[in-house]
């Protein structure tokens, strides 16, 4: 009898110490909520005071979606287009800026989605699943407008994109003005994955060497990369540069790849000097090399007039119910005359 009431005491020992953790466990998960809900609650309300304190009063939400993560160029764009936003109204917020994120463009738009911003800025891609995701957005409303590439099929209102005629136009200019010879050999390197419409871009130096530079008697050829892997691409410059006979004194890339490619060709060949480059697609390492005399110049789009573009595209939009398909941003381009405006604080 005693040993059936002992196992009993036992059994009501243990009984109460599974509920004592029980009910400590709902108590601290019951704290957590508490205070993560607090926390939510201080945190809005320093961003109202700082909102009230800035005189800042937003009428409108727009995201801005990128799909390089540390591109430096979306990133200006991004930085000008939320600058400009707050002397408009409108909050302008970045998903897609942390590249060890394990997220794509589909899931940042869905993201955008789900909090119902007002309109999407984004670095477009021609994907389907992609085309889908924008779809979706302007079912529900928010309108989309695409920067520096686009996602052609899909509901997006407008493309903002630097015209590829005048870009040619700026790299004729370029060869101008840093040609060393009266009949330099210059070599256009048509990569298959660089963006814009070659055909123009080669039509805009063209021209613009026949009109403005009709002093210099130009060589101009152009040398197709291929699509394959980047040790095919590598090889393919590595012919071009160590032709001696057929060497170009000028070289233009349409990508950032090919550009840092070239460039770190001409260091380990030891032709620095003997071959310049006009590169594009703007980047922090890029912009050093302007400066440290390495690259003659680079072309890309002028950030500013971009994300004043991007704000603007969808406020009219939303208020007109229209807009342009396409926008044309000018050109911007970086010398060793004007770097140091771009250099970031070291």
């Amino acid at each position: 009898m005693n040993s059936k009431n002992n196992k009993k005491k036992l059994h009501i020992v243990k009984l109460k110490k599974v509920l004592d953790q029980y009910w400590a466990v709902i108590i601290l998960l019951s704290g957590f909520f508490v205070a993560t809900i607090i926390g939510l609650i201080v945190f809005t309300q320093i961003q109202t005071r700082e909102n009230e304190g800035s005189e800042i009063q937003y009428k409108r939400h727009y995201m801005f979606v990128n799909q390089t993560g540390n591109s430096f160029i979306s990133d200006r764009i991004y930085e000008e287009a939320r600058t400009y936003g707050k002397q408009k109204g409108v909050y302008v917020e970045q998903l897609g800026n942390y590249a060890q994120a394990d997220y794509g463009l589909v899931d940042y738009l869905k993201m955008a989605m789900a909090m119902k911003v007002d309109g999407i800025i984004l670095e477009g891609a021609d994907e389907d699943d992609v085309r889908m995701a924008v779809n979706q957005a302007s079912e529900q409303g928010i309108p989309v407008v695409t920067i520096l590439s686009d996602c052609t099929g899909s509901r997006r209102k407008s493309f903002i994109e630097l015209g590829d005629y005048d870009l040619g136009r700026e790299y004729g200019r370029q060869i101008i003005n840093i040609t060393e010879k009266r009949n330099p050999k210059v070599v256009l390197l048509i990569n298959e994955t660089a963006k814009g419409n070659v055909g123009e871009i080669r039509s805009g130096i063209q021209e613009t060497l026949e009109n403005e530079g009709n002093h210099l008697q130009v060589s101009f050829r152009t040398e197709r990369l291929g699509d394959g892997a980047q040790s095919e691409i590598s090889d393919k410059i590595k012919e071009i540069l160590l032709d001696e006979g057929e060497r170009p004194d000028i070289l233009l890339c349409m990508d950032e790849q090919d550009t840092k490619t070239v460039y770190q060709f001409l260091i380990d060949y030891d032709l620095e000097g003997k071959v310049q480059i006009i590169g594009s697609c703007v980047s922090e390492s890029l912009i050093k090399a302007v400066r440290d005399g390495g690259i003659a110049a680079l072309i890309d789009v002028d950030t500013k007039q971009a994300g004043m573009l991007c704000v603007d595209a969808l406020n009219y939009y939303i208020e007109n119910e229209s807009v342009n398909d396409y926008i044309i941003v000018d050109d911007m381009v970086i010398t060793k005359e004007n770097v140091e405006r771009y250099i970031e604080d070291e």
